[in-house]
This record gives structure tokens, C-alpha cells and sequence, in this order.
């Protein structure tokens, strides 16, 4: 429509799903795609979202272990996170806080489940991580407001990007219908349990699936360039769907950025590094190697923030 002979698709978390298709039917009009929190096409979304969220948490928990800083101000955070999870399931607390947004009190219940919507949120960006042991360590002490504010403010930020009729319409159509066989004792043994298959499968129960391509989920394979981008401590697309994407491409570079999480694109010098792949036309003999002094944003020890 606007008559360029080929474009350059850069697509986001689900987006990589959609880049990935155009690639597979417009292969003559994609000039590269750019892949940042990698899906591979035959990847639903939903079965493996507990297992990798528990692996980023675990990597924070190691990273605040390994950090004298941290270590000293929450030590034994993990054993303690378990010991809040498992108080909160037996007795939820009861909030009177100020609303983040408004500033007017509001009353609400602080359980198991609006724990790990809190600590799944704050998990998905390093700077929200940085947050996460000193919030944590103030719930296990009974102070829940931290987290209990953030959750209404990132829950508000969603509610404000998702339409979820066409959020319903895509994964009752794309994915939940694929999830196979669930091992629901291993889910049972992460943080997040049973709860968001649970809730996507009573959700689609209700919810006409629609139409979609036969090869949608097909293995692709392409020639189209291709540079893939993964934060190690991604909660919901981590490396391993890159790398599987990746081998689809005859010409890719896959990147992982150390201790980041969802989205790479504003981290460091990916800027440049993207804009030097579509200069290039090309994967090869691109050099990724600035992105290896990008790090983690510091954990904050107090409220003051990171140590100096």
C-alpha cells in the first residue's frame, strides 16, 4: 500500500510470532526481521510461562545472593519468598493504601495470587526487578504495601495496552488449543502454579477459537536476515525460543543480553547494533560484542536505591 518494494519488520514478544508468518508468506518483500523476546512458531504461549517465570526469579534470587550488598541487607530471600507464599495462602492480608494512581485510599485483598501477579510484573523489566528483594523482604516482615502499590500500578499500565477481547480472540485461537498434555504436579512446584493455564483454559471454555493459517505453527525455514535478541532473565520468552527460532534462519545472529528481561531494543548499544544489521543486509560478521557490558540495574537496598 505504500509501495515500498520490501520492508524490515521488527517484532515484540508476540510480535515475533507475527514477523516470523510474514516472513514465511511475503518471503520476496521482507528485507529482515528483527526478533526481540523470540516465540518460536510452534511454541504456544501459556504451558512453559510458570517454568520460565521461576527461572527468572531464581536468577534474581542467585544474583541478590551473589551480591554482598544484598546478600547482607536480604539474606535467604528465596526460603523466606516460600514462607510468604505459603502464610499468604493460609490467611490473605487486608490493605488500606493510597492508590498509586489517585492517591485516594483503597481497600483490597493481598493474597497468594495478587503475589505473584506482583512479582511476575516487577520481574519483567531489570529496572522493576532492581526493586523486588527490598519489596520482598518488607512483605515477609508484613509490610505489604510495596508490592501491593506496584501491582495496582503496572495492573493499571496493562489494562491501558491490552485489549483483551483481541488478546482472547489471538491465544483461544492460536494457542490454548495446542497445550497438549499439562504436567500439573510440575507446575504445582513453581511459584506461579496452575493459576494462568487454569484461567486461559476456563476463558477460552467460553470464547469461539477462530481461523488461522495450516502452517502457522510450522518449523519455518528462511532466508531472510535475521537478528533474534533474548534477555537472559526473560520471564516469559526466554533464550531457548530464540535459539529454536534461529535455526529456522539460514542467515541469523542471536543475541543474549546478561541479566536482562522482557524486550531488548532500548538496552545499551541495541540501537546501534540493529541499525548496523539493516545497514548491512546481513547477519554475518556483525559484531554484538558492546552488548556484553550491558548490566543489570543494581538492587535497591533501601528506599534511598543501589548503593553508591
Amino acid at each position: 500500500a505504500l509501495g515500498y518494494p520490501s520492508i524490515a519488520l521488527y517484532g515484540v514478544s508476540y510480535g515475533t510470532r507475527v514477523a516470523q508468518h510474514y516472513a514465511r508468506r511475503h518471503p520476496d518483500r521482507t528485507a529482515a526481521v528483527v526478533l526481540d523476546g523470540v516465540l518460536a512458531p510452534d511454541m504456544p504461549i501459556g504451558p512453559r510461562t510458570p517454568f520460565d517465570a521461576q527461572h527468572a526469579l531464581e536468577l534474581m534470587f542467585r544474583r541478590c545472593a551473589n551480591d554482598a550488598g544484598c546478600n547482607a541487607a536480604f539474606p535467604d530471600l528465596a526460603r523466606r519468598f516460600d514462607a510468604l507464599r505459603g502464610r499468604l495462602a493460609v490467611q490473605p492480608a487486608r490493605l488500606t493504601l493510597p492508590d498509586p494512581a489517585t492517591g485516594r485510599p483503597r481497600e483490597m485483598e493481598f493474597g497468594t495470587e495478587q503475589l505473584i501477579g506482583a512479582v511476575r510484573l516487577l520481574n519483567y523489566a531489570t529496572s522493576t526487578t532492581a526493586l523486588l528483594p527490598l519489596f520482598l523482604d518488607r512483605a515477609a516482615n508484613g509490610d505489604y504495601a510495596p508490592l501491593a502499590s506496584q501491582l495496582l500500578l503496572l495492573g493499571a499500565t496493562l489494562d491501558a495496552q491490552i485489549a483483551y477481547g483481541m488478546n482472547a480472540a489471538v491465544v483461544c485461537t492460536e494457542d490454548v488449543p495446542h497445550f497438549g498434555t499439562v504436567d500439573r504436579d510440575a507446575l504445582a512446584k513453581t511459584y506461579f502454579g496452575t493459576t494462568q493455564l487454569d484461567g486461559l483454559k476456563a476463558l477460552c471454555d467460553g470464547w469461539s477459537p477462530g481461523v488461522v493459517d495450516a502452517d502457522l505453527r510450522a518449523p519455518l525455514r528462511s532466508t531472510v536476515p535475521a537478528l533474534l535478541l533474548s534477555g537472559e532473565a526473560d520471564p516469559v520468552t526466554p533464550p531457548d525460543g530464540a535459539a529454536r527460532a534461529a535455526a529456522g534462519f539460514a542467515d541469523a545472529k542471536h543475541v543474549v543480553v546478561r541479566g536482562q528481561g522482557h524486550g531488548q531494543l532500548a538496552v545499551g548499544c541495541a540501537p546501534r547494533l540493529v541499525a548496523e544489521f539493516l545497514d548491512a543486509g546481513t547477519a554475518q560478521g556483525l559484531d554484538a560484542a558492546c552488548l556484553e557490558s550491558a548490566a543489570p540495574a543494581p538492587f535497591f537496598l533501601d528506599a534511598a536505591g543501589p548503593a553508591p
